[in-house]
């Protein structure tokens, strides 16, 4: 795998992480014409899966539930918080790389002539504020999110800390994931 710099937009680092076991299978088998109908499983069923049963044997073994079914029913509610926080964050990411392209947009709305300009990197707007806003604004999210959390584990389980640890690992996926957007440009 390539060397990655920390110059290349965190989209395109986390992208080609998260393709590279989906692209080794087509190469491995070599099926190509197949390579989007096999990203599209491994992103909307074998991805998650693998991440529901780490989550679902983790809370079996912290004496979070008795079966993973058990564990994913209990964890579906509570980690629903964390995840909105994780795609909220994602939203103000975009919102601060494409608001500047909205004036642009008003003056030309076919976007014509404004397209030779962008293509050849002549007035392409810049970030509203930097990343590493971006990035402290989604660790708020998450932090706050995760709080919010912690609260209604305290009232379901009566302050069992070993329950809280698969929401602790997904929250701290996705900080990392957060801290990944103020490194980028």
């Amino acid at each position: 795998m390539a060397r990655i710099s920390l110059s290349v937009p965190i989209y395109y680092v986390t992208h080609d992480i998260f393709i590279f076991i989906p692209e080794s299978f087509v190469k491995l088998i070599n099926i190509y014409q197949l390579s989007g109908f096999i990203e599209g499983i491994w992103t909307l069923l074998v991805f998650p899966l693998l991440v529901w049963s780490f989550l679902g044997v983790l809370a079996k073994h912290t004496k979070g539930a008795d079966r993973i079914t058990d564990a994913w029913r209990k964890l579906a509610l509570p980690l629903v918080i964390i995840i909105s926080a994780g795609h909220l964050t994602k939203a103000v990411a975009k919102l601060n790389a494409w608001i500047n392209f909205l004036p642009g947009s008003i003056n030309d709305p076919s976007g014509l002539s404004s397209l030779k300009y962008i293509a050849d990197g002549i007035g392409v707007p810049g970030l509203m504020v930097s990343n590493q806003i971006v990035s402290i604004i989604g660790l708020f999210l998450l932090s706050t999110g995760f709080i919010y959390l912690m609260r209604e584990e305290k009232i379901i389980n009566k302050n069992s800390f070993t329950r809280l640890i698969p929401k602790l690992v997904l929250f701290i996926l996705y900080g990392i994931i957060v801290m990944g957007i103020g490194l980028s440009n």
